[in-house]
């Protein structure tokens, strides 16, 4: 009897620090709970990679407008703050886009830079450039919306995660009620004001360790009613569903976001969903991408021949699918 038990002594022993290093890469989580810090500090310069898809779609009383679906690669920098320490401007370098309409569909694989100013309690992005993407807007039939769902790109992308955060520790299946007022500023319309009734919940869905970081998944559900500033008297209803995820140490922004908005009023009814995937350009990984590009280019200095005329225009122009 004793020589069983010394056996399973040491056939459990060895398992013992495994346990206490899983506690330790799991970091803040303990019995309380953890804290979400979903969103890093801003800092002037900071990059990275934004890979962007989204659609809208509605109708009116007179007219529906079909499903338009515009993607995209954008490097993303922070080019200023405000005195309070967040983003006042930013630049959006477009690597290319493609869209689609119906039966209808166009890309490009131009840069285009995006010049944007953070504006309101919502940080909405306001492009102060006339961007080349619009102009070829103009100039094509069917695609209107366009404009309409790059607006969802530029608008801040830390913006959901500093709503949802919750004050206090949370534990995986803890629910909490982010701020009404605070979701109305990010996706209503400017200067809307909200309507008594609503209705805000946010979940702690999972919360698992990955490369020595706990990552949460957190998903979003909200009904709010709201008066638009340019219509006091009137009501809209507006419904947000999202999910993020990403680490909870604020050392990263989340790895991605899923949202979908559904606004109603008696005029109209609009739905848009959009997703953004994000990678954090490092310090170094930056400056090897420089040489690289230094490599390319040739030497520093030396002229770089220019495209020929029409090269840029290469499927600028929408195509029929199926022709």
């Amino acid at each position: 009897m004793r020589t069983r038990s010394l056996v399973l002594a040491l056939c459990v022993a060895p398992a013992l620090p495994l346990l206490s290093s899983s506690r330790a890469i799991a970091g803040d989580e303990d019995d309380e709970g953890v804290i979400l810090k979903l969103v890093p500090k801003v800092e002037k310069g900071r990059r990275e990679t934004i890979d962007f898809e989204g659609t809208i779609e509605g109708e009116t009383k007179k007219k529906v407008f079909p499903s338009t679906t515009f993607s995209t690669k954008v490097t993303r920098e922070v080019v200023s703050l405000d005195d309070q320490g967040r983003a006042s401007t930013e630049r959006f370098d477009m690597n290319g886009f493609k869209a689609s309409v119906g039966n209808s569909s166009w890309s490009a694989q131009m840069q285009m830079p995006i010049e944007v100013a953070r504006r309101g309690k919502g940080r909405h992005g306001a492009i102060q450039n006339e961007n080349r993407l619009n102009q070829l807007i103009k100039g094509v039939g069917g695609y209107d919306l366009v404009p309409d769902i790059v607006q969802l790109l530029v608008n801040d992308p830390d913006a959901l995660g500093r709503v949802l955060a919750p004050e206090n520790k949370v534990k995986k299946g803890d629910e909490w009620e982010p701020d009404a007022e605070a979701l109305l500023a990010v996706f209503g319309p400017a200067k809307a004001k909200l309507q008594d009734g609503a209705k805000t919940k946010a979940v702690l869905e999972t919360l698992k360790a990955k490369d020595g970081k706990l990552r949460a998944r957190v998903t979003l559900e909200a009904k709010l009613r709201f008066a638009p500033h340019d219509d006091p008297e009137s009501e809209s209803r507006l419904t947000i569903k999202a999910t993020l995820r990403g680490p909870i140490d604020g050392s990263q922004p989340p790895e991605s976001q899923d949202v979908t908005l559904v606004l109603k009023s008696d005029a109209k009814k609009e739905t848009s969903t959009w997703k953004l995937t994000r990678t954090p350009i490092e310090p170094d990984e930056d400056e090897d991408t420089k040489k690289d590009d230094d490599n390319k280019d040739g030497k520093k200095g030396e002229k770089k021949p220019e495209p020929k005329k029409g090269d840029d225009k290469k499927d600028e122009k929408p195509e029929k699918k199926g022709e």
